[in-house]
């Protein structure tokens, strides 16, 4: 691990040392704006093209090994986007996620047309700063001024680093008036990011033994840690679980993940690890009392072998495996990444996973994030583009509501015929309040027609090439604000990853005010960003051991000699500026607290656990026509 990390550790310096290699390209003192192809803002700038326009092809680099999209060039949605733009797009990949390969682009001074890269990556901002990339706002306002009105404020606001510019657009942005709209249309709110689930027929079992001995024992006394590690090591005695076998399995260790792994995350936020604290500032959550507590709680599973060795060193193909066959009582994981694999456990065998709370030792209600967030990968245009006045109309394009619409439903008549056209009006009932109310659908209802959707279910749609996922700029809110069902529920498995969440949605909050970035125009950014990969890699390196230590009072010191390392290496160095950040981010937004329970609008204090199945009414039947495959 530690060779690893070494080798982490450097390709973040070859980023920090980027600005050096940068300087040895071409001078940059000027953008280079070609003398054609405007456009006014009376159209959409993809509709102005004329017929002297040739169709053209483009490189964009997508800074991501895994990244596909086999509809490119082949299908109906590739081909529509072609019509409109007269685009053509050659998609080039990574061999591995190293970014040796983009680097060694960038210092040839041979970019491809467009770049795609983690939004949150210091690489997104040095590029801006030595002029790799266009600003966008400048090549929107010459070549497709509809554009401009298309970016939300708070989009702009939260990447212009302090200059009102910004360089590229983000998918999966959720806004704030996206998520406004989807509770007003629809009366829903948005899953959880993460979560803990455990298998039901287990779950089942359990319940019913405490229930024969005691009529008035309530599973509320589950979702306490003793009483969670109580129900784990009855269901591992009463099935006969093998010590190798993870009663409770983690999801995997990963060094670009906070807290080295998601499912460790989940669980502080399970645990109500406070990242804001009373007078609103931002907290180092690491030397939080109920971060240290969530550490040594593990540690107690790990020592009564409930969770194995293995498995923290298991790899997502390892636990992908544990979960199709069922091994798993219980599982901390984002079970959007595994949906695939819980499926196929019900299908294959009957398994049914379903959400649970579970509390701190104080009894504090969990504050679980919601899917939202500002964005993951982010695409802009370089200056070594031949047609930057055609790539800012697909840009604007592929951003527009027709754009968005085409990628994830289609053609209308073809492949969707609308159940409510844009603009008209219908009455829902509030899954909370239960009353109707009447609400205006923006962009209209949308469902596939009878024979796309059967195609879906029959896994045979790949010929349309709708979008999903993180695929280019896709905005996952436009889908469920148009979607007819409010969720983009076409087959069995988008039904089971829905359901293997919904129950938690009354402990669920939008995570965006505590989602800031680095004051990039700082003299400190750099360094603060390397330190902040420093000290994620410590505790990624740690937490592991944390957890396997033989003894809790191991446990617990090595817990303090590692966040003793992390006050040596600067931690409140890095809290400061980063608070500094968080207020201005706050400010932006126009809220003083980013977590609900400081918030007392946020309704915190009225949120309850009544059962560790949540609220199950939030859970949605499969309907009749949907096929169990």
């Amino acid at each position: 691990m530690k060779k690893f990390i070494t080798s982490i550790l450097c390709v973040l310096l070859v980023c920090c040392s980027l600005i050096g290699c940068f300087g040895d390209g071409k001078n940059k003192s000027d953008y280079w704006y070609p003398d054609r192809g405007y456009a006014d803002d009376k159209s959409d700038s993809w509709t102005q093209l004329t017929d002297q326009d040739e169709e053209i092809t483009i490189d964009w680099f997508v800074n991501y090994s895994t990244f596909s999209w086999a509809g490119n060039g082949n299908s109906l949605v590739s081909d529509v986007i072609r019509e409109k733009t007269k685009i053509n797009i050659n998609f080039i990949t990574p061999a591995d996620d190293t970014g040796q390969q983009l680097n060694t682009l960038i210092a040839s001074g041979k970019l491809p047309d467009v770049v795609t890269v983690n939004h949150g990556t210091a690489l997104r901002v040095q590029l801006q700063q030595e002029k790799y990339v266009y600003p966008l706002q400048e090549l929107a306002k010459r070549y497709a001024p509809s554009l401009l009105n298309r970016i939300d404020d708070e989009i702009v606001a939260f990447f212009d680093g302090g200059n009102g510019t910004i360089y590229g657009l983000p998918n999966h942005y959720y806004t704030y008036s996206d998520l406004n709209d989807y509770k007003e249309i629809t009366g829903m709110t948005l899953n959880s990011n993460g979560a803990i689930v455990a298998r039901k027929d287990y779950l089942d079992a359990y319940i019913a033994y405490k229930k024969a001995q005691n009529p008035n024992w309530s599973d509320v006394q589950a979702t306490t840690p003793q009483g969670f590690i109580e129900m784990c090591l009855w269901v591992k005695q009463h099935y006969n679980l093998l010590a190798t076998n993870p009663t409770v399995c983690i999801g995997q260790f990963d060094s670009a993940t906070t807290n080295g792994s998601k499912g460790i995350s989940w669980l502080m936020e399970y645990f109500a690890v406070d990242p804001e604290d009373e007078d609103g500032n931002k907290t180092y959550e690491p030397a939080q009392a109920k971060y240290k507590d969530a550490l040594l709680f593990l540690n107690e599973l790990y020592r009564n072998k409930l969770i194995s060795s293995g498995n923290l060193s298991a790899n997502y193909s390892q636990i992908s495996t544990y979960i199709q066959q069922g091994l798993p009582f219980v599982c901390m994981l984002s079970p959007q990444d595994f949906a695939s694999f819980f499926r196929n456990a019900y299908l294959n065998s009957g398994i049914e996973y379903v959400p649970i709370v579970l509390r701190n030792y104080q009894g504090d209600v969990p504050v679980l994030r919601d899917l939202s967030g500002n964005g993951y990968r982010f695409s802009m245009i370089t200056t070594s583009c031949k047609y930057p006045d055609r790539v800012i109309k697909l840009f604007d394009f592929l951003w527009s509501e027709e754009g968005q619409r085409l990628i994830q439903y289609g053609v209308e008549g073809e492949t969707f015929e609308y159940t409510k056209r844009p603009g008209e009006t219908g009455a829902i009932i509030d899954p909370v309040t239960k009353q109707t109310k009447t609400v205006t659908y923006k962009y209209g209802q949308i469902k596939y027609t009878d024979e796309v959707f059967q195609e879906i279910q029959n896994g045979q749609a790949g010929k349309y090439g709708f979008m999903g996922g993180m695929l280019l700029l896709i905005n996952p809110m436009h889908a469920r604000l148009t979607h007819y069902k409010g969720e983009t529920l076409d087959n069995f498995l988008k039904y089971v990853d829905y359901n293997l969440k919904a129950a938690l949605q009354p402990y669920t909050y939008s995570r965006k005010g505590l989602e800031f970035g680095l004051d990039t125009s700082d003299s400190r950014y750099v360094a603060m960003a390397y330190l902040q990969t420093e000290l994620n890699n410590l505790w990624y390196e740690n937490i592991p051991r944390i957890i396997s230590q033989s003894s809790k009072s191991a446990a617990e010191n090595l817990y303090n000699s590692t966040l003793a390392q992390a006050e040596l290496k600067g931690y409140k160095t890095l809290l400061s500026f980063q608070n500094s950040c968080f207020k201005a981010h706050k400010a932006k937004l126009g809220i003083q607290y980013a977590w609900p329970p400081n918030d007392p609008n946020s309704g915190y204090s009225n949120w309850v656990v009544n059962s560790i199945f949540g609220d199950t009414s939030r859970v949605l039947e499969i309907p009749s026509d949907i096929t169990l495959q």
